[in-house]
């Protein structure tokens, strides 16, 4: 639960049913699952491999919604 920036509970894995710790509240993966899916767009139903140096792949949409959330 997110409420004004503050996360409540404890940071999870975003593969389902994956109960492993992540080493850091900024990472999306937990280690197990961080070598497969480290690099994939963060964007909800996307598997393509995000830009070096950004969170999304090249999709304009994709990198409009990286911006908007960069501000």
């Amino acid at each position: 639960v997110v409420v004004d920036g503050v996360m409540i509970g404890r940071p999870c894995c975003s593969i389902s049913y994956c109960v492993i710790l992540l080493r850091s509240v900024n990472d999306r993966f937990c280690p197990t699952h961080m070598t497969n899916h480290g690099h994939e767009c963060v964007i909800l139903g996307c598997s393509r491999q995000a830009v070096q140096g950004g969170k999304t792949c090249s999709d304009i949409a994709h990198k409009a919604v990286e911006e908007l959330h960069a501000l």
